[in-house]
């Protein structure tokens, strides 16, 4: 798994992402807290993922335990983009919660926009109980997944960041990283996290089948 990631300007406390290797793949959270405290609120949240990827077997358990954490918080909550890939296959797991998706970055560099459901915010659950949603995206080889943080989705309109990625596409995950942060930033001086990962399957692992799982409607969708 390669992985380059570009923060402009750096405002820890604003959003970030983050992605840890775990016994269960590659996993990856984009977070934007929402609340008084958000530099602790952002820890908490990203604390309680690096924690819970190691040894909470499924993406959407670490989604529901986080939401757990955050629901005595009031008016305190965290937008989110969970991402997981299984070592035996290109594909990836995606879940939102409140956050808008992940984007795939074709080998070609065209740009493609995950559609996925979106449940509602981390801290919010118990307002619409049901279950996290994962959805199976499909990648091949070269392709790439494009999480990034709240400050980007503030500036899809009249900025759509997807239809400039072609433009700024590279063989170079780092240089790419580094164009799109730089464009972005000339549109905006909001603090954005862009976290690129390219996944390469293990020759070794057989690939198993997707998962069967229930379905949500419509949510949340992201807020600046």
């Amino acid at each position: 798994m390669e992985r380059a990631r570009t923060t402009t300007p750096p405002d820890a406390r604003r959003s970030r992402c983050e992605v840890i290797h775990s016994p269960f793949g590659v996993r990856a959270i984009a977070a934007h807290p929402v609340g008084r405290d958000r530099g602790a609120l952002l820890g908490e949240v990203l604390r309680g993922f690096l924690e819970l990827a190691m040894h909470e077997t499924s993406l959407a358990g670490i989604a529901f335990r986080i939401d757990g954490f955050l629901s005595d918080r009031g008016e305190e909550y965290t937008s989110a983009a969970l991402v997981q890939f299984d070592p035996a296959r290109l594909d990836a797991e995606v879940i939102s919660c409140g956050h808008a998706p992940p984007v795939v970055v074709r080998a070609d560099g065209r740009a493609e926009p995950c559609a996925v459901p979106a449940a509602l915010p981390l801290g919010l659950q118990a307002m619409e109980p049901g279950w996290y949603t994962p959805t199976w995206i499909p990648l091949a080889p070269g392709d790439g997944l494009l999480l990034y943080s709240g400050g980007v989705t503030a500036l899809q309109h009249p900025y759509p960041f997807p239809t400039r990625v072609p433009r700024l596409a590279s063989h170079d995950p780092s240089a790419f990283t580094e164009h799109l942060a730089a464009d972005v930033a000339a549109h905006s001086d909001r603090p954005t996290d862009l976290l690129l990962l390219l996944p390469e399957p293990s020759p070794f692992l057989p690939r198993r089948p997707r998962p069967q799982v229930p379905t949500l409607g419509p949510g949340w969708s992201d807020s600046p």
